[in-house]
């Protein structure tokens, strides 16, 4: 509250005016701010500079006003990516871009109905392809907010801990980082459970896939079971360098003569390798390092590269 211009010398009852907002507002917990409203802080602003000297009157500045509200919206945004207030001071520099935000992030929760009135989602028949289903699903579950305001779509990211990225738009950036802990999950994750449930209905083998394992009120358990049954899983381990040298320690053989050792030219421990390498997808790269196999360094670089592009997870072929 201090960052916010509060007054935090004068003293009433033994408390500056920045305490005693802190605590009469927020009750001196950040979590509050996801449910306080900005007609109800107008309501306390209203209440306090109207109370008389006797009594303890606070009347704030227009400017202090704005940033406590931007405050609100500071708090969210770390909560909603699972970070602790507490330990980062409050930017009140960036106070235009935080209202801004807020203003915007109202507009997706109060537009949520209209968005999931226009974003028909059939149901996962026997008939429909699962490729085909999941994404719109995921799509779905975006127009959707959660108990604390992050798009639903957040229950079946791939990445478990979530990703430490920010993103332009801050709803991917709650979606990448949102917790998978807490009250506000175990909520959002039984409702994608039920939304889920719903779509499947008659599909005999999705139905089957879900009745075989426990997931009572754990959305993402059974949507993953689901990836996990019509996707596959660890379809193909990604190649990194360090199996790469293996690789290549193999092709490095050496050989002894006459009590000596002779190591083999770059140009043979190439070729060696070159007969290891049997992925299919690889075998173009390895018909145009044989043409400039005396190109070592570049070649030995081309297949682990060909390969972590392969298997990266934004290539589709690698996730089905």
């Amino acid at each position: 509250m201090v960052i916010c211009g509060i007054d935090n010398v004068t003293l009433f009852q033994g408390r500056t005016q920045a305490e005693r907002i802190a605590y009469k507002i927020f009750s001196d917990d950040f979590t509050t701010t996801m449910d306080s409203t900005i007609d109800e802080l107008n309501q306390q602003f209203k209440t306090l500079a109207g109370l008389t000297i006797a009594q303890g009157q606070i009347r704030l500045m227009p400017a202090i006003k704005n940033n406590i509200r931007t405050f609100i919206q500071w708090c969210r945004d770390k909560i909603c990516m699972g970070r602790d207030p507490s330990t980062t001071p409050f930017p009140v520099v960036d106070a235009a871009k935080l209202l801004r935000r807020m203003k915007t992030h109202k507009q997706y929760v109060y537009g949520s109905k209209l968005m999931l009135q226009q974003a028909l989602l059939q149901d996962f028949t026997n008939d429909v392809h699962w490729e085909d289903w999941c994404p719109t699903f995921k799509n779905y579950l975006r127009t959707i907010p959660g108990r604390d305001g992050v798009p639903l779509s957040y229950i079946v990211r791939m990445n478990d801990a979530g990703m430490l990225t920010l993103h332009k738009d801050f709803l991917e950036t709650y979606v990448n980082m949102a917790p998978h802990v807490g009250k506000a999950y175990v909520m959002d994750n039984a409702k994608v459970l039920v939304l889920l449930s719903n779509f499947i209905v008659g599909n005999t083998k999705a139905e089957a896939i879900l009745q075989a394992i426990n997931i009572a009120g754990n959305g993402r358990e059974a949507f993953n079971a689901l990836r996990t049954h019509y996707e596959g899983e660890g379809i193909q381990p990604k190649m990194n360098w360090s199996m790469f040298e293996q690789m290549l320690k193999k092709a490095y053989a050496t050989c002894d003569k006459h009590q000596g050792r002779e190591v083999h030219s770059d140009a043979m421990k190439l070729r060696s390798l070159q007969n290891k390498v049997t992925a299919p997808f690889l075998q173009l790269n390895k018909m145009a390092i044989d043409t400039e196999v005396d190109d070592f360094h570049d070649s030995i670089t081309n297949l682990p590269n060909c390969s972590e592009r392969k298997v990266s997870p934004g290539n589709q072929q690698c996730n089905r």
